[in-house]
């Protein structure tokens, strides 16, 4: 037994290398051996129960807390970016032909929303050169069709500056914050609430400017929230000239499926329950191809082919479920222009495309001709009255007045 230890000892002509060989292949003893496998069974429990611990927190408790939860849907939804006044009113500084004011509507209560309005291009010079231009008459006037603008869930009349500088080319420009976006009155963001504000603020610009002259562009979650209000003001006969829908999904529904985000979650057997019907439970629909179908008036879809956010897929379904449920005839026909990648547009720049002049002014010649064919079958005017006030408070100018109009409630 001495003799075979001995032979396992290095020997006085052992190299360095076989002396370190023969160190590192001896076996470890027996407790040794014992104590790493406990360590290493140890190790791999503890990494198994953080992973389901782990599974639980995001594909368990989120989704649930998700459902549940309408503070936490409205966070996803809605991303409102504030704004000051000063800002929206250097806004007339940085463009001319510009004015930043207030409306406000008596809905569920008083609610105050900014307002910035850019005077069709041709007017620019006439409002620079003369003091007392009066922008509320140039837009009683019915020389130059007017753009009622929705924007999108992350932006603010302030952010579209840019856009309303190059949509003024065709139109009398008016961009407005919902409710508790800009600085407009803070309220609680739902779709009906938002719906029911539009309604009213629609109805308070056909009083400003000829009722037959209105357009609304929508961009984004705005082309879902202007396909709405037209929905509900259809249902009072009321219809605007044009519709243009700009990097809008068909409903809540397909763009939650798509959103590169909540695609982490829709392998899950649970994410119909949790997700989408927690969703729909608390109103959140924005179903732009059901509303649409209730607007009579020619529709234009425009979307951008390298578009992030919504993908150009929804834009052509929207295209093809609209095309299918109007009659076109009665309603109007719809156009889709899906803009190249290699324009760069993405999500936020279609405005920027090159062919955009053309596709607006065709877009408008049609929308003519369409209100030409059946102005003496459709109604655009207020419906027989019952009283409200809206406050006007007008900036930079700092003067406020009152008018009074009439409209009738549908809530």
């Amino acid at each position: 037994m001495a003799s075979t230890e001995k032979s396992k000892l290095p020997t006085d002509t052992t190299t360095l290398e076989e002396a370190i060989l023969q160190y590192d292949t001896r076996p470890l003893p027996r407790k040794k051996r014992s104590w790493l496998f406990k360590c290493l069974i140890s190790f791999a429990l503890t990494l198994i129960a953080l992973t389901v611990i782990l599974f639980l927190l995001i594909f368990v408790a989120i989704p649930l807390a998700f459902k549940y939860s309408i503070d936490f849907q409205r966070l996803i939804i809605f991303m409102p970016i504030p704004t000051t006044q000063e800002q929206c009113e250097s806004v007339h500084d940085r463009a001319a032909g510009a004015r930043n004011f207030y409306v406000t509507v008596d809905v569920y209560e008083n609610i105050t929303l900014g307002v910035l309005h850019f005077l069709p291009a041709p007017l620019i010079n006439e409002s620079i050169k003369n003091e007392s231009f009066n922008y509320s008459d140039a837009l009683a006037q019915p020389d130059y069709p007017v753009l009622l603008h929705f924007h999108g869930n992350g932006g603010n009349r302030f952010y579209n500056v840019e856009a309303y500088l190059k949509l003024r080319q065709y139109f009398h420009v008016l961009g407005f914050d919902y409710q508790g976006y800009g600085d407009s009155t803070k309220a609680e963001l739902t779709e009906q609430g938002i719906v029911d504000v539009s309604v009213e603020l629609y109805k308070w610009l056909m009083l400003q400017t000829y009722p037959d002259n209105i357009y609304v562009w929508g961009h984004s979650l705005g082309g879902a929230i202007a396909a709405h209000t037209l929905s509900r003001l259809g249902n009072e006969n009321i219809i605007p000239k044009g519709l243009i829908l700009e990097a809008t999904f068909t409903s809540l529904r397909d763009e939650v499926e798509n959103y590169s985000l909540a695609k982490t979650f829709t392998w899950l057997p649970w994410f119909e329950a949790t997700i989408q019907e927690g969703l729909e439970n608390n109103g959140f629909i924005f179903n732009t191809s059901d509303y649409v179908s209730n607007v009579d008036c020619p529709i234009m879809i425009l979307h951008a082919e390298d578009d992030v956010l919504i993908p150009f897929a929804l834009a052509e379904k929207l295209n093809n479920t609209v095309a299918d449920r109007r009659d076109p005839s009665t309603q109007g026909k719809v156009t889709f222009h899906l803009i190249p990648a290699v324009y760069n547009c993405n999500h936020w720049s279609v405005v920027e495309a090159p062919e955009m002049f053309e596709y607006i002014t065709t877009y408008v010649m049609d929308c003519e001709a369409y209100y030409n064919k059946t102005k003496g079958n459709k109604t655009r005017t207020l419906e027989k009255p019952t009283t409200g006030t809206t406050e006007v408070s007008l900036q930079p100018e700092n003067e406020t007045y009152y008018k009074t109009f009439f409209y009738t409630e549908t809530f």
